[in-house]
């Protein structure tokens, strides 16, 4: 049987904190709100990975989320983000060997652009675009079961 190696994208294969630094700040001025970080590096740091509590943190309620998250959604471009160095080796390494997949929140039409652009579409069998829970995989004849 093969074995599966599951990767998240954002922070994992894409350097996209500086991206999502600028989205989160833009949509906190958006809406009147103080976004209480100076640069990149702190976004590292302050991000919590059940993103909507960052939203919470800056001080939206649960009821805008909604609202909130298309017009973020609507500012993400990864035409600026970049893959980690070394990351492409890896994963090219990795795909000899192991069925690789990603598990994120981000947009699958974002990851696929990203991964065609840098040339590694094709090592991916699965990309899983979750809505924020945790996903389980198996590997049952050739397909992921979620």
């Amino acid at each position: 049987m093969d074995k599966l190696v599951i990767f998240d994208f954002d922070g994992v294969i894409a350097d996209s904190a500086a991206q999502y630094f600028n989205v989160y700040k833009a949509t906190a001025e958006h809406y009147g709100k103080v976004f209480p970080l100076a640069c990149a590096e702190e976004f590292r740091d302050w991000y919590d990975s059940k993103w909507e509590q960052n939203f919470i943190n800056m001080g939206f309620t649960e009821e805008e989320l909604p609202v909130i998250l298309n017009y973020e959604n609507a500012l993400v471009n990864y035409s600026d983000v970049n893959l980690f160095e070394g990351i492409r080796e890896t994963l090219e390494e990795m795909s000899q060997k192991y069925v690789l997949a990603i598990a994120s929140t981000s947009e699958k039409f974002r990851i696929e652009e990203k991964l065609k652009q840098n040339g590694l579409e094709s090592r991916f069998r699965f990309i899983y675009r979750g809505n924020g829970h945790i996903a389980r995989f198996s590997l049952r004849k050739g397909c992921a079961v979620l």
